[in-house]
């Protein structure tokens, strides 16, 4: 009874008498499962329900009690330490649209201070927009900027904002967006995101080599719709599966080509013993095949 671990076990009983009506463990709890990316449907789950009530000695919360009671103190608390990091500093926004799994266009706004110190950029507003354009783009980035100044937007202090974009057709209305905005934003200057930059340059070489490009393509046809083909290439080839290039997951199509290039021959052999006809297997037969490549 007088072992450390035996006190502490204690302890923790006695900080866990909690009165049902206070609401911190409900909050800390949320705040746990959100800057854990846990999702928070996972508190109706039996085993953790019955985990939480054997060792808290407390019946565990449902989902829909966390998001009525806890979500919107915790946004404020996290937006009101995004208002002291940026105190009375010139500021810098980031922002970066895509789209998500349900192909929604989505618009991530981070801030940051510019006070000499690196700080890493904070996320200030996700906005669904129902189409893009430079006038959507701006009401989104003014609309950040009265979270950021609810008692009004400081024009002055913003000074810089990067334009960090997944899909490249997207750059010209970005910049006519702001473009406009520098009319109210005196101090204001953008730049185009460096990464972006160099996308573009990737995309270019994709353009200039069609057949390696059309390669890239039906492989990825040939493998990622058939798990027993992958699990045959894996057996006879030895190598590890290809990168499957991905539109929004940049550089992806580089990897790939140069995995091809490496492993040319051996890819080559697997694909001309497939003994399935079907579209893309024909297609990846006859490129393999071209001259130029042997």
């Amino acid at each position: 009874m007088k072992t450390k671990k035996h006190k502490l076990n204690i302890e923790l009983k006695k900080s866990t008498n909690i009165d049902e009506s206070d609401n911190q463990f409900y909050i800390d709890l949320a705040k746990a499962f959100i800057e854990a990316n846990i999702p928070l449907n996972k508190l109706n789950h039996p085993s953790f329900r019955n985990f939480l009530q054997k060792y808290l000695r407390r019946a565990c919360p449902d989902e829909s009690t966390i998001r009525k009671k806890c979500i919107n103190p915790l946004y404020d608390e996290t937006i009101k330490k995004i208002r002291a990091e940026v105190n009375d500093n010139d500021v810098y926004f980031i922002v970066d649209e895509t789209t998500d799994a349900q192909n929604r266009q989505v618009l991530n706004i981070l801030v940051g201070p510019l006070n000499g110190k690196p700080v890493k950029p904070m996320l200030m507003s996700t906005i669904f927009l129902s189409k893009t354009n430079y006038l959507t783009i701006s009401d989104a980035f003014k609309t950040s900027c009265l979270v950021l100044w609810p008692r009004g937007i400081q024009y002055e202090k913003v000074c810089l904002v990067c334009l960090c974009l997944v899909v490249t057709d997207q750059a010209t209305y970005m910049v006519k967006a702001f473009g406009h905005l520098k009319s109210v934003f005196h101090n204001l200057q953008h730049i185009t995101c460096l990464a972006h930059a160099l996308n573009r340059v990737c995309e270019r070489i994709r353009v200039n080599f069609i057949d390696v490009n059309n390669l890239i393509s039906n492989m990825k046809k040939v493998l990622i719709k058939s798990p027993h083909r992958r699990q045959i290439y894996t057996q006879q080839t030895k190598l590890k599966l290809p990168i499957f290039p991905c539109i929004t997951r940049w550089n992806t199509w580089l990897k790939a080509s140069f995995y091809y290039f490496e492993h040319f021959n051996i890819v080559k052999k697997f694909v001309l013993n497939l003994k399935d006809n079907s579209y893309a297997i024909k297609l990846s037969k006859q490129l393999f095949c071209k001259k130029n490549y042997i």
